[in-house]
């Protein structure tokens, strides 16, 4: 009997209770360390000890409830039906428990612990180990069976893996030799997989990794679209490398052509293909890329124009070194850390628009956390300034700012933040890096028993960087009023920006933009934007509605959806745009093809047309 409750005592995982099957009235404690056997009553039954009434099994963090525990002092079997209870941080629940040999057994046992469900055709304790025979893992992420393993820890060790992602079936599944499993995070890492697509394999892995807290995300790198022209080819197409894992790949390639085949509008409407190859790769904080772009340019009269421009991007912490169509750029910006304090020296060469040069300048914050806290109230305080010099032209002024971020927290019946930043700009910056624009800003959110409020005001100050002077000041307003109950939301909300001349001189635009959205899984948007400007080259009249309807996410084993959105220009009387996603939802991915029409320009970005577009993504 001492080797069985020995074998007992190792289901201890994590966790205490100081007095296992308390508040029994017959209490057993045998073996070393104990193993408590208790009931509310006791009998002796041809030389076999029998507890019933409600009785107990529990060790030093082991409590499992059950009707009847029958123990055979002579050959040390213990037996137990329906047990239910806690193992360290688990919630079980077992057809039956048997002891024997130094061994305990759940049969046919279903673990829970928070979003981890785990179920077994048995769970053998003996030494230091548990072995599991036919499992069963469900989790939010991921759906995994195995035919055996061991669990030592919070670590669960499996051999003959089948798991697949998909809410239903395993059109998409991974099958590999052996995986661990981490019962406390629902970490899953597959070494040697097979990763099939069908019934066809696709992919031989050698590492894949499941983790809930780095989501896995597969994009479908290929691109199918007709607008002006067809749209063809792959983007971050993943390029993997020797010991990466599966969808956590490091380098991609783009190679892309958009607008096959189009042909010009107009004499100021030319035809514009564009052809893209480019590689990226990024590793511990550094990310490189490279990208050359090639437009072509069909004009009216049948003359063709091509531009070829490189891109390139170098990131290390504290290090970037780009070329852009617009710009090139070379910054050093290490961070220094003088305890709470966070000093950023920079030394910066680069070219924009049609200014080249040096910077060198140092940017320094100094935050002051919970100043005051009391009742739910807290407030945080930090000041910044930052100094830039021009060294390569010696009369040029440097450009200096300072400012003060303030926020203050409350957490009680309500919760509530109010955060307001102040920036005193001296000078005009030489180039965009070192600018400060936003000279004033006031943030609010406010929740209360389903009621969300949530505010915004900015004062940004545009520049003329190439003569070092203001262009405009732009105000922009914000609110929003949320209510949620029962499953369904409400929002309304309304955005206007205003746009000054310098000194608020003159008032040249105004937009605005009216929302008010329905939810009760699906979404019923319905947006009003109109925008009055004293320059219509430069901001465009605008009276128009747009209305959107986005179904509730698929249900069961497949689904079909459509997505309609439509929109109505009041000033010239027509449909602006029309448009519909029909998504068509298997047991494991989502298919999509989408018509969008542009009938009615509303800006310079916008041109009579019409796009198709076509996806697939992991349900």
């Amino acid at each position: 009997m001492r080797r069985l409750i020995a074998g007992g005592a190792l289901l201890a995982v994590l966790g205490a209770f100081a007095a296992p099957c308390a508040g029994f009235d017959q209490v057993l404690e045998v073996g070393d360390p104990p193993l408590v056997l208790a009931g509310q009553e006791l009998a002796v039954e041809e030389g076999r000890l029998r507890l019933f009434g409600r009785a107990c099994l529990g060790s030093a963090d082991v409590e499992l409830f059950t009707d009847t525990v029958t123990l055979d002092p002579k050959t040390g079997r213990l037996e137990a039906p329906a047990v239910r209870g806690r193992v360290g941080a688990w919630t079980v629940e077992a057809e039956r428990l048997v002891g024997e040999d130094g061994a305990l057994v759940l049969v046919e046992a279903v673990f829970v612990r928070g979003e981890i469900h785990l179920q077994t055709e048995a769970a053998e304790a003996r030494g230091e180990t548990v072995q599991l025979t036919q499992v069963f893992v469900e989790t939010p992420e991921v759906r995994f069976r195995a035919a055996r393993g061991t669990v030592a820890g919070d670590t669960f060790r499996a051999e003959g893996i089948w798991a697949t992602p998909c809410v239903y079936g395993d059109d998409l599944r991974v099958l590999g030799d052996a995986a661990t499993f981490n019962t406390r995070t629902g970490r899953l890492v597959l070494m040697e997989a097979r990763v099939d697509v069908y019934g066809r394999t696709l992919f031989r892995p050698e590492r894949l990794e499941l983790d809930p807290a780095r989501p896995l995300t597969l994009s479908f790198p290929f691109r199918l679209a007709y607008g002006r022209g067809w749209t063809l080819g792959v983007e971050d197409f993943p390029l993997p490398l020797p010991g990466e894992a599966f969808g956590r790949w490091s380098t991609s390639l783009t190679l892309l052509a958009e607008g096959l085949g189009a042909r010009p509008l107009g004499p100021a409407d030319p035809g514009v293909t564009t052809f893209r190859f480019g590689v990226s790769a990024q590793e511990a904080g550094r990310r490189f890329a490279f990208q050359l772009q090639r437009e072509e340019r069909r004009a009216w009269d049948g003359r063709l124009t091509t531009t070829t421009v490189p891109e390139a991007e170098f990131t290390a912490p504290g290090f970037r070194f780009a070329l852009e169509p617009t710009q090139a750029e070379a910054r050093i910006d290490p961070r220094l850390r003088f305890g709470a304090a966070t000093v950023r020296p920079f030394l910066r060469v680069a070219q924009e628009a049609e200014r080249a040069g040096l910077t060198l300048g140092v940017e320094a914050r100094y935050p002051f956390e919970d100043l005051a806290r009391a009742d739910g109230l807290g407030f945080s305080l930090e000041p910044w300034t930052l100094g830039a010099a021009y060294p390569d032209q010696a009369d040029a002024p440097g450009y200096a700012a300072f400012g003060v971020n303030a926020a203050l927290r409350y957490t009680g019946a309500w919760q509530g933040r109010l955060e307001y930043r102040r920036a005193y700009p001296v000078g005009v910056a030489r180039f965009g890096y070192e600018w400060r624009g936003e000279v004033e800003r006031l943030d609010l959110v406010a929740r209360r028993a389903g009621i969300s409020l949530t505010g915004r005001f900015s004062r940004r100050q545009v520049p003329d960087l190439a003569a070092r002077a203001l262009a405009r000041e732009d105000l922009e307003v914000s609110l929003a009023l949320g209510y949620a109950d029962r499953g369904w939301r409400v929002e309304a909300q309304g955005d206007q920006v205003e746009r000054w001349r310098p000194g608020r001189a003159a008032l040249t635009a105004v937009e605005r933009t009216y929302t008010l959205r329905l939810e009760r899984g699906w979404r019923v948007e319905a947006r009003y934007l109109e925008a009055t400007g004293l320059d219509p080259e430069v901001t465009p009249f605008r009276r128009e509605l747009q209305l959107a309807y986005r179904p509730a996410p698929p249900r069961g084993r497949s689904d079909l959806t459509f997505a309609p959105s439509v929109g109505y220009d009041f000033l010239r009387h027509g449909v602006s745009r029309a448009g519909v996603e029909v998504a068509y939802a298997d047991e494991c991915f989502v298919w999509k093809l989408a018509y969008q029409a542009v009938l009615l320009p509303q800006g310079a970005e916008e041109a009579v047309g019409s796009r198709v577009r076509f996806g697939v993504e992991l349900r």
